[in-house]
């Protein structure tokens, strides 16, 4: 049984945790220490290596984000970087200043401050040297600063990175252990297999290869190697599962019902954060409607009503369509972005890297095989590019390979046949026209990429679905004694769509090729999708473990559906708020019509009936350039409409490409809309 939980006391020191102890000293170097430090390393790296305790956190940082150097060779390069970075800034400021002076934006820059006398004189004079020499400095100190602070930060970023991945994987890993204990592995090769599954499995992979090098390279045991994996793990949750596995360790209770318990435990954990993760996103989905609905229809509002009455609003209404609103679009999906970044599985690959037992044997036996081989390759070759749907299929991005070319020449065509709807004038003479002119190559792009995007996602949602239900059965037939390519077999004839072909695809394969683990691999491989990739790895590395395979079929199948559950909980919860920021968007898109029709459009009429009935008016609406307004609403809306459905991409599916179908209607009804008002 599991030992009880103990309350983890850290007693020890923070030199000892971070790694960073051998490196310390109880005193301060003398001068003798100091010159030999000078002689050996060199004044800057022994600057940094005399003051261990100062940067025990970058130490710290290195040591955990794997990046296999000692904190004061780390900072000596980032010194350089710095410098570097440094010049290059001066020379730009330099270069920007001799810009400016050949525009002649200086000749008429003064001092800020009222003063007087020959000094003042000798500056006036030579303005240009020292604007050249103030923004050298600037430029300089900005670069090597920035350069500086993110080389001594990056450990700590990276090390938050592995942490995220490692909390996110751990509960499949220790699924992975789980079943390899109940075939009856021993722990040492649990964690082996684990430390080899690194396509799999990640960072969580990376940590339990430390206790495996330690063991076998340096010859420490295994409580030894436990302890100093969790002393340089940055995530929290690993640290108290070694802390638990020693635990059991040391008490002598059995592993695998531990690794049980732990499964259960971790999943709970995982199901109460990602509720609350829900919670967040659906607040950040109302803020976003209050700041990209409400607030710029309020603040466009007021400041046309400022540029009629004679104000400067027409700048910053400029400003706040093609400037400020798509770059906070662009950071709120960003800022969404890494707010999901812990709960978004990392892309595993399964790749079979393996040979087949049978093909091996005949390598160098006949030189025959070497031709075969080669012409094997150029069969694949060939046949991947006569597929080119089923490789759009499965890489979306590269419809762009197409469509960008393609969209370059219909933009030029446009350009060319365009008259005058490619000058200035025509943007407020023919808004809709003109903006056809981005918005048609824009379509060519997006349309492909979208379609072919969305034809993955079903088929992955699919699999994902219907996997674990699969799984139930095999272990089912099973259990019940029917081999395992004859319940593949009977399973395949009644399973329809995607699961019934690759079932049978994996029984040809076993059938042909007598290797039942490639077999899987493959499947993990052609399913893109990181849980099955998982679940059949586990699945390879467990059948040749065990003969109760019906067991190892149901552990599969229990993390896999908790894990579709998961994802289809967040789906459902969240689809409600992707109509809220649909309507958001309606709604915005019927301010900005009203405020088109309904205001702009008669000012010139109210103007001349003013003019008639009383020969004067306070202000004059002639200088109000209503076509030019017409067509800022225009593309605002267009703005609003591609970023609404990035949103909901990001929102339903955690993916912005998903949120292409969306954008890509919403622009489709405010086109329509503008034609016809």
């Amino acid at each position: 049984m599991k030992a009880a939980p103990q309350e983890r006391v850290d007693t020890e020191q923070p030199a000892e945790k971070f790694g960073v102890s051998k490196f310390q000293r109880r005193e301060p170097l003398n001068d003798e220490e100091y010159r030999r430090f000078r002689e050996e390393y060199g004044y800057l790296r022994a600057f940094f290596k005399a003051r261990p305790q100062r940067y025990a956190r970058v130490q710290h940082g290195l040591n955990q984000s794997h990046m296999g150097t000692t904190y004061d060779a780390y900072l000596t390069r980032s010194v350089w970087y710095a410098f570097a970075a440094g010049l290059l800034g001066a020379v730009l400021g330099t270069l920007f200043t001799v810009s400016l002076s050949w525009l002649g934006l200086l000749a008429g820059l003064g001092s800020p401050i009222p003063v007087s006398g020959g000094l003042a004189t000798f500056v006036g004079s030579h303005r240009v040297y020292f604007v050249g020499a103030a923004l050298a400095l600037v430029g300089g100190s900005l670069f090597a600063g920035g350069v500086w602070t993110g080389r001594y930060y990056y450990p700590l970023i990276r090390r938050s990175l592995r942490r995220q991945e490692i909390d996110v994987v751990l509960p499949h890993g220790i699924v992975f252990m789980y079943a390899m204990r109940h075939g009856g592995t021993s722990l040492f090769e649990t964690f082996r297999a684990l430390a080899d599954a690194g396509e799999s499995y990640g960072e969580v992979s990376d940590e339990f290869e430390m206790i495996v090098n330690d063991m076998e390279l340096f010859g420490t045991d295994m409580h030894t190697a436990i302890r100093n994996a969790r002393r340089l793990t940055p995530s929290s949750r690993l640290e108290r599962f070694f802390d638990d596995l020693l635990s059991v360790l040391e008490s002598g209770g059995d592993v695998t019902v531990f690794l049980e318990e732990e499964t259960e435990t971790y999943l709970r954990e995982s199901r109460e954060e990602q509720e609350n993760f829900l919670d967040t996103i659906s607040l950040m989905a109302e803020i976003f409607v209050v700041l990209f609905v409400a607030a710029p229809v309020f603040i466009i509002v007021t400041l046309v009503v400022i540029d009629i009455l004679g104000g400067s609003g027409f700048n910053l209404v400029l400003f706040l369509v093609y400037g400020a609103m798509p770059l906070a679009m662009a950071g709120f999906i960003i800022l969404l972005d890494q707010l999901g970044r812990p709960f978004e599985p990392p892309k595993s690959n399964t790749a079979v890297t393996l040979e087949n037992p049978a093909v091996e044997g005949k390598k160098g036996a006949d030189e025959r095989f070497d031709d075969y081989r080669s012409n094997r390759r150029k069969e694949s070759f060939r046949d991947e590019f006569q597929t080119i749907g089923a490789t759009l299929r499965s890489k979306p991005v590269y419809t762009m390979v197409v469509t960008i070319p393609l969209a370059a020449v219909v933009f030029a065509i446009q350009m060319l046949f365009g008259g005058q709807m490619t000058n200035l004038d025509g943007v407020s003479t023919s808004p809709v026209a003109t903006t056809l002119l981005f918005l048609v190559p824009v379509l060519i792009v997006a349309v492909p990429l979208a379609f072919f995007h969305e034809h993955k996602r079903r088929r992955e949602r699919q699999i994902a679905h219907d996997f674990p239900e699969t799984l139930n059965v095999l272990a089912s037939a099973n259990k019940m004694g029917i081999p395992f390519t004859e319940s593949l077999e009977v399973i395949s004839q009644w399973s329809g769509g995607i699961i019934g072909q690759e079932l049978r695809t994996i029984r040809n394969d076993i059938v042909w090729n007598y290797d039942v683990r490639r077999a899987m691999l493959g499947f993990g491989n052609r399913a893109s999708v990181p849980r099955i990739s998982r679940t059949m790895k586990l699945l390879a590395e467990g059948i040749y473990t065990t003969g109760d395979l019906s067991k190892v079929l149901e552990i599969a199948a229990s993390d896999t559906r908790d894990r579709d559950e998961m994802e289809r909980a967040r789906h459902n919860e969240l689809s409600t708020y992707i109509v809220v920021v649909v309507i958001g968007f309606l709604v915005y898109l019927l301010v900005i019509v009203l405020l088109d029709v309904g205001f702009l459009q008669t000012l010139p009429q109210v103007e001349g009936e003013h003019t008639a009935e009383s020969g004067a008016l306070i202000t004059s609406f002639q200088n109000v350039p209503v076509e030019t307004y017409r067509a800022v609403f225009f593309h605002s809306v267009l703005i609003q409409a591609f970023g609404t459905g990035l949103l909901a991409g990001k929102l339903s599916d955690n993916n912005a490409l998903s949120g292409l179908k969306y954008g890509i209607a919403l622009s489709l009804v405010a086109l329509g809309v503008f034609l016809f008002i």
